[in-house]
Protein backbone atom coordinates (compact mmCIF):
# COMPACT_ATOMS: atom_id res chain seq x y z
CA UNK A 1 0.00 0.00 0.00
CA UNK A 2 1.46 3.35 -0.99
CA UNK A 3 0.94 6.68 0.77
CA UNK A 4 -1.25 8.03 -2.02
CA UNK A 5 -3.84 5.32 -1.39
CA UNK A 6 -3.59 5.89 2.38
CA UNK A 7 -4.19 9.63 1.96
CA UNK A 8 -7.04 9.21 -0.52
CA UNK A 9 -10.25 10.91 0.66
CA UNK A 10 -8.50 12.30 3.77
CA UNK A 11 -7.90 15.94 4.68
CA UNK A 12 -4.11 15.88 4.53
CA UNK A 13 -2.23 19.16 4.37
CA UNK A 14 1.31 18.86 3.05
CA UNK A 15 4.27 21.16 2.50
CA UNK A 16 5.32 19.39 -0.71
CA UNK A 17 8.03 16.85 -1.32
CA UNK A 18 11.76 17.40 -1.59
CA UNK A 19 14.39 15.97 -3.94
CA UNK A 20 16.59 12.97 -3.15
CA UNK A 21 19.65 15.20 -2.61
CA UNK A 22 17.85 16.97 0.25
CA UNK A 23 17.05 13.58 1.81
CA UNK A 24 20.69 12.48 1.47
CA UNK A 25 21.87 15.70 3.17
CA UNK A 26 19.47 15.10 6.06
CA UNK A 27 20.63 11.50 6.41
CA UNK A 28 24.23 12.72 6.57
CA UNK A 29 23.47 15.39 9.21
CA UNK A 30 21.61 12.85 11.34
CA UNK A 31 23.91 9.85 10.69
CA UNK A 32 20.71 7.97 9.95
CA UNK A 33 19.31 6.12 6.92
CA UNK A 34 15.70 7.10 6.37
CA UNK A 35 13.30 4.13 6.29
CA UNK A 36 11.73 3.48 2.87
CA UNK A 37 8.15 4.39 3.86
CA UNK A 38 9.23 7.62 5.56
CA UNK A 39 11.46 8.49 2.59
CA UNK A 40 8.36 8.14 0.37
CA UNK A 41 6.67 10.78 2.52
CA UNK A 42 9.70 13.08 2.28
CA UNK A 43 9.97 12.79 -1.50
CA UNK A 44 6.27 13.09 -2.30
CA UNK A 45 4.60 15.08 0.47
CA UNK A 46 6.99 16.69 2.94
CA UNK A 47 5.60 17.55 6.35
CA UNK A 48 1.95 16.63 6.76
CA UNK A 49 -0.82 17.76 9.04
CA UNK A 50 -3.91 15.68 9.71
CA UNK A 51 -6.21 16.71 12.52
CA UNK A 52 -4.06 17.19 15.62
CA UNK A 53 -1.10 15.27 14.14
CA UNK A 54 1.83 17.01 12.48
CA UNK A 55 4.51 14.75 11.01
CA UNK A 56 7.92 16.38 10.70
CA UNK A 57 9.78 16.18 7.39
CA UNK A 58 12.08 18.27 5.19
CA UNK A 59 11.61 21.44 3.17
CA UNK A 60 10.31 23.37 6.20
CA UNK A 61 11.94 25.25 9.06
CA UNK A 62 11.32 25.05 12.78
CA UNK A 63 9.60 22.36 14.78
CA UNK A 64 8.32 20.54 11.66
CA UNK A 65 11.83 20.08 10.25
CA UNK A 66 12.87 16.53 11.09
CA UNK A 67 16.58 17.42 11.24
CA UNK A 68 16.08 20.39 13.60
CA UNK A 69 13.57 18.51 15.76
CA UNK A 70 15.67 15.35 15.98
CA UNK A 71 18.92 17.16 16.82
CA UNK A 72 17.17 19.21 19.52
CA UNK A 73 15.54 16.15 21.10
CA UNK A 74 18.72 14.06 20.84
CA UNK A 75 20.58 16.72 22.83
CA UNK A 76 17.88 16.70 25.52
CA UNK A 77 17.73 12.87 25.64
CA UNK A 78 21.47 12.47 26.33
CA UNK A 79 22.23 9.94 23.56
CA UNK A 80 19.09 7.84 24.03
CA UNK A 81 17.70 8.94 20.65
CA UNK A 82 20.92 8.71 18.63
CA UNK A 83 19.58 5.75 16.62
CA UNK A 84 16.18 7.34 15.94
CA UNK A 85 14.61 10.31 14.22
CA UNK A 86 11.81 12.30 15.81
CA UNK A 87 8.80 12.53 13.50
CA UNK A 88 6.26 13.94 15.91
CA UNK A 89 6.31 15.90 19.15
CA UNK A 90 2.89 15.37 20.70
CA UNK A 91 3.55 18.20 23.20
CA UNK A 92 2.06 16.13 26.00
CA UNK A 93 4.31 15.28 28.92
CA UNK A 94 7.33 15.25 26.56
CA UNK A 95 5.87 12.44 24.43
CA UNK A 96 7.68 11.94 21.13
CA UNK A 97 7.04 9.60 18.23
CA UNK A 98 10.31 8.29 16.80
CA UNK A 99 11.42 5.96 13.99
CA UNK A 100 14.38 3.63 13.74
CA UNK A 101 16.17 2.91 10.44
CA UNK A 102 13.94 -0.10 9.79
CA UNK A 103 10.83 2.09 9.99
CA UNK A 104 9.57 0.76 13.31
CA UNK A 105 7.65 3.33 15.33
CA UNK A 106 8.24 4.04 19.02
CA UNK A 107 6.94 6.31 21.74
CA UNK A 108 9.66 8.04 23.72
CA UNK A 109 8.76 9.56 27.07
CA UNK A 110 10.69 10.12 30.29
CA UNK A 111 13.78 8.24 29.06
CA UNK A 112 11.70 5.21 28.02
CA UNK A 113 11.32 3.89 24.49
CA UNK A 114 8.39 1.61 23.68
CA UNK A 115 7.68 0.09 20.27
CA UNK A 116 4.11 0.82 19.16
CA UNK A 117 4.05 -0.14 15.44
CA UNK A 118 6.21 -2.34 13.25
CA UNK A 119 6.13 0.16 10.38
CA UNK A 120 5.49 3.83 9.57
CA UNK A 121 2.48 3.23 7.30
CA UNK A 122 0.71 1.26 10.04
CA UNK A 123 1.26 4.20 12.39
CA UNK A 124 -0.17 6.62 9.84
CA UNK A 125 -3.15 4.38 9.13
CA UNK A 126 -4.04 3.62 12.75
CA UNK A 127 -3.07 6.79 14.62
CA UNK A 128 -2.90 9.70 12.21
CA UNK A 129 -5.48 9.09 9.51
Amino acid sequence: MNLKSLFENKKVLSTGGVDSHTVEQAESKLSFTMPIDYKELLLNYGAISVGSHEIAALGVNGYLNVVELTLKERALAKNQLDNYIVIENLATEGLLIVLDEEGQVYEYENNTIEKIYSDFKAYLKEEVL
